[in-house]
């Protein structure tokens, strides 16, 4: 902001190459390696394949080594509730183009290193687009997307709007 209103007083120039020509147009082609003779479309990289019923698809799965060895279980409650989420082990939510691994506080490292290698498996072995994301989240820095899948997150806001 210092810049936008003491130095500029709020009346920064701006220029764009197209819209500039000249000189300043044919510098930003030569760096580029020079101007095609037709500029093509934009396109996404990968368009999802799945229909629309695999793109909203979830599931949560448990993973736990309290039996001695890692096990990995599918929670298939629903709706699911943050009393699902035992702050003594890992879990796995799967979705289409993203998969979460949340980490309780209490999880031990074996659970941890585990879920991390199963969601890369599900990446491999499930099909997914290559462009699926892994987002790690340790217990108490759940973001808003991972929160919505689960009740119970936020604490409900009682008002009484019937008192002056």
């Amino acid at each position: 902001m210092a810049i936008k209103n003491n130095e500029r007083m709020s009346k920064a120039k701006l220029f764009y190459p197209a819209d500039v020509g000249g000189q300043v147009e044919d510098d930003f082609w030569k760096l580029l390696g020079g101007k095609p003779a037709q500029i093509a479309p934009a396109h996404p990289d990968e368009v999802p394949k799945g229909s629309e019923d695999e793109r909203t698809r979830y599931a949560l799965f448990h993973v736990s080594d309290a039996s001695g060895s890692v096990q990995l279980t599918e929670v298939t409650e629903r709706p699911l509730k943050r009393s699902h989420l035992n702050d003594t082990d890992t879990y796995i939510l799967e979705l289409y183009d993203e998969v979460y691994v949340w980490q309780g506080s209490g999880s031990s490292l074996a659970e941890k290193q585990s879920g991390i290698k199963i969601a890369k498996d599900f990446i491999a072995n499930k099909g997914k687009p290559k462009t699926t994301r892994i987002s790690r989240i340790p217990q108490g820095v759940e973001d808003a997307t991972f929160k919505g899948f689960f009740e119970g997150f936020y604490t409900p806001v009682k008002e009484d709007f019937g008192s002056d």
